[in-house]
């Protein structure tokens, strides 16, 4: 009888447990449900409203007045059932990495015939032959130019390559070649890793295939390939810019936000406009100020916020844009406010950053917009919980960056025992070398005024 018992309490256990983990998959698919509903056949906009609930709890764990544990839509997609692409459905994708390309680069774009003609030679021996691929080139290379050194200064031996000598014989290029092939393979899968994971898709798989420069991603669930496709073939460019001042910025965003409210553009789009799953945090509503009361021409607050007799519906009625950013200020003596400098003109909770996307990009407001202007949010969030993001107004050159990462010839990082972290050193070519000393004089500060940032 006593084991009877046991028996009871540990099946009621279990079914307690299948249930509690059943109920995230559960909420997840009830909120997915009503979202497709409403965002009918558009999956772009279906996408948006996803994204803007991110963040947003979902799921609380309490009493009434009383809550044990906050689930927010992301915690939930993390946390339940996994289906799998058999059952789920979703994307199945296998990437290659292309040696050729990083040899390339590591010999500074070579004109050399014999280095050319190898790269060449190799690529089309592994459609074949699943030897390593820096294999294949230093044995077409050695075939093509019998006792030919890679450490020529005209293949790997350049003045603006610090890793590989141009003393060094073959015997010493070779393992160098064969690690930062692997490192960038590697280094690779650690960026599928961090798109994929801000992609919110639950449970990827991202595998090496052993043996090769091939990268497995199976992603269940996924309904926009186009969008993944995008995410995961997407070049991460390193790039330096020029940027605006938050004071330059602010007089259009409130046009903007004015024009906004003038065709009415939360009329209709309750769905995405406002989270209609969840109802917004009006506790939040008092940092989004009223601009045609809060800030003069001379940048200073005079009347106070937005006002606090109008329910969040009507608040985002009047002002869209300002409704889901909040724009960058800092309070100065007697509660006045002041457009705060720097290049930061906005900052948005993470749910709503799409939606301020969505605005910015509609057609009539690109106009609006300068044409050498790019908003673009922070790469980290302003938060360590990850709750907000800040709108970085960068300066184009012709729609270009005012430096492109292909000026950079060498880069280390080491531990920075001052600041701590690691410091981060880039070695450039003389062309880049002085079209970096130009941007730095320019924004550097003159004459009493402050400096202007440089985003990378």
């Amino acid at each position: 009888m006593q084991n009877k018992g046991a028996i009871q309490v540990f099946a009621i256990l279990l079914a307690l447990a299948c249930i509690w983990h059943l109920s995230f998959t559960l909420i997840t698919n009830r909120i997915e449900s009503r979202i497709h509903s409403q965002a009918g056949d558009s999956t772009e906009l279906e996408q948006a409203m996803l994204d803007s609930i991110k963040t947003k709890v979902i799921f609380r764990v309490g009493f009434k007045g009383f809550s044990l544990a906050d689930y927010t839509y992301e915690d939930c997609k993390k946390r339940e059932i996994n289906l799998g692409l058999d059952l789920k459905g979703g994307m199945n994708v296998t990437l290659e990495v292309s040696i050729p390309d990083l040899l390339r680069a590591m010999a500074n774009n070579s004109t050399d015939s014999a280095f050319n003609q190898a790269i060449k030679s190799a690529t089309e021996l592994q459609k074949v032959d699943r030897t390593n691929y820096v294999d294949l080139f230093v044995q077409e290379f050695l075939k093509i130019r019998p006792g030919g050194r890679l450490a020529s200064p005209q293949i790997f031996g350049h003045q603006e390559q610090s890793m590989i000598k141009a003393s060094m014989k073959n015997e010493e290029v070779i393992p160098l070649l064969k690690r930062e092939a692997d490192m960038a393979i590697i280094r690779t899968k650690e960026i599928l890793d961090a798109r994929v994971d801000q992609f919110g898709v639950t449970q990827p798989n991202i595998q090496l295939l052993e043996g090769t420069n091939r990268i497995l991603v199976e992603l269940p669930g996924v309904k926009d390939p186009s969008r993944v496709q995008q995410l995961l073939q997407a070049t991460a460019k390193l790039e330096f810019y020029e940027t605006f001042e938050n004071a330059e910025v602010y007089p259009i965003l409130e046009k903007i936000d004015a024009y906004l409210a003038k065709i009415k553009i939360t009329k209709g789009m309750d769905t995405l406009g406002r989270d209609t799953i969840i109802p917004p945090d009006t506790n939040q509503v008092d940092l989004k100020p009223d601009t045609n009361k809060l800030i003069d021409t001379n940048k200073k607050d005079t009347n106070g916020t937005m006002g606090n007799d109008m329910n969040a519906a009507e608040q985002e009625a009047a002002h869209p844009l300002f409704f889901r950013m909040q724009f960058n200020f800092y309070q100065g003596d007697n509660n006045q406010q002041f457009l705060s400098p720097g290049p930061m003109v906005g900052i948005s909770s993470a749910r709503d950053t799409a939606l301020v996307m969505k605005y910015l990009k509609m057609p009539e407001i690109a106009k609006m917009l300068p044409k050498d202007l790019k908003l673009r949010w922070t790469k980290k969030t302003l938060r360590d919980d990850g709750s907000e993001f800040g709108l970085i107004a960068l300066r184009t050159s012709k729609g270009k960056p005012a430096l492109g990462g292909d000026v950079i010839v060498d880069a280390s990082s080491e531990p920075d025992d001052t600041k701590g972290g690691f410091r981060v050193t880039m070695k450039m070519n003389s062309e880049g070398a002085e079209e970096c000393a130009r941007i730095t004089k320019a924004n550097a500060p003159q004459g009493g005024k402050p400096g202007k940032s440089i985003a990378i």
